[in-house]
């Protein structure tokens, strides 16, 4: 086989499945359709850990990460140990183009732009492609415009759709696509995973795993935490704020904040490098002029999820504690998600079972105020009252 994938953990059918077609692709047949729609709910880190600006984020996992291996092994021939796959990989390949939203839709004259560009020839390689991050986010004009393309596209394109809504996916694209489906990557290949890329161990790792529900991007975000003290520092003030002690409540509130604010931080500091290369790399002003403006929209986009990420992973923690105080508030303490916290959780216990499920329905209603853009802080504190309420 050609490709490997080893960029992705978990996900071995279609690993495997890839490997196969792209090794018949080389040998002169058939192999690879020239449109496919990566569908799955896997995140990606955002722009502030990648170095390179190409890209604007790190390769990350799942349908993001097979999208962006498949469309590099294609520019380079399928030679995956050339200079060329590693260009790919890192953004710098002419013939490995990313179409992302600007502001909330990708819109007509970026596609317009795409579909003009279709019949020029590879600039180096002997196949173009284009990835379409966040496809569901595809204006209905904007669509509607890459159907034609998408159905009969010149010999040299392929084109790799990628999004976590497929039902958000208008059915003429998806239908014009050979939609690769892709689910949570295996609770051992996550273990596995963990304590080969981090210094954890097996009760760490496994429990990690458990709560990371599939997603690779969120295990290695817990992972850093755990590394970094945070974890333990959120769950050491989430224990008590969750009993009622409203004064962990706030000191809770204030961490998660200040992770918020740590975020957009990062998020600016990697503007300010990428300004910096485009005022170094770009010479005509207007080029220069709209380069900056895409920029800077770019990283305000980011940190606002970035921002409602660290909230969101935060509102998880909570819901972790609430499951497992409720598994030992009914005796199963065998499967405890945070299992390396056992004694802690155990001793916390202090309601019966029903208070803890009416505190967990509140904890995924504060999820959904959430992903509405309810202020932050204000969700949590609210959350923390009815906490209050429900447990009268």
């Amino acid at each position: 086989m050609v490709l490997v994938f080893d960029g992705l953990v978990g996900h071995e059918r279609e690993r495997a499945a890839f490997a196969a077609a792209l090794g018949r692709w080389c040998l002169g047949g058939g192999g690879l359709h020239h449109a496919y729609l990566f569908a799955g709910g896997e995140e990606y880190p955002g722009a502030a850990d990648h170095a390179e600006a190409g890209l604007r984020r790190r390769p990350g996992h799942g349908p993001w990460r097979l999208a962006l291996e498949l469309g590099a092994a294609i520019v380079a021939g399928g030679d995956v140990r050339s200079d060329a796959y590693a260009k790919a990989l890192a953004g710098r390949h002419p013939d490995l183009a990313v179409v992302e939203r600007e502001g909330d839709l990708i819109r007509l004259d970026q596609v317009e732009r795409l579909v003009g560009e279709l019949s020029l020839r590879p600039f180096v390689a002997g196949h173009r492609v284009w990835i379409i991050d966040e496809a569901d986010a595809l204006h209905p004009a904007a669509a509607n415009k890459l159907l034609k393309s998408l159905e009969e596209p010149p010999a040299h394109v392929f084109f790799l759709l990628v999004t976590s809504e497929a039902d958000h996916v208008l059915p003429t694209i998806v239908s014009r696509c050979h939609v690769i489906q892709m689910g949570p990557a295996p609770r051992e290949a996550l273990r596995q995973h963990l304590l080969q890329g981090f210094q954890l161990s097996e009760g760490t790792a496994s429990a990690l795993a458990d709560l990371a529900d599939g997603s690779v991007e969120r295990a290695e975000r817990l992972a850093a935490d755990e590394l970094a003290g945070r974890r333990a520092e959120l769950l050491d003030t989430a224990l008590p704020a969750c009993g009622g002690s409203r004064s962990a409540r706030e000191r809770f509130i204030d961490l998660v904040m200040a992770r918020v604010a740590g975020v957009a931080q990062g998020v600016d500091a990697a503007l300010l490098t990428e300004l910096a290369r485009i005022g170094a790399d770009v010479p005509d002003e207007r080029e220069r002029s709209w380069r900056e403006r895409r920029a800077k929209e770019r990283a305000k986009r980011e940190a606002t999820r970035a921002g409602r990420r660290e909230v969101l992973q935060a509102l998880d923690l909570v819901g972790a504690l609430l499951r497992d105080l409720w598994v030992v508030s009914v005796g199963g303490s065998e499967v405890l998600w945070n299992r390396d916290r056992a004694a802690a959780i155990t001793g916390a216990v202090s309601v019966a079972p029903d208070v803890y499920e009416r505190q967990l329905a509140v904890a995924g209603a504060t999820g959904k105020d959430l992903r509405l853009n309810v202020d932050p802080a204000l969700a949590l504190r609210g959350m923390f009252c009815r906490f209050e309420e429900v447990s009268r």
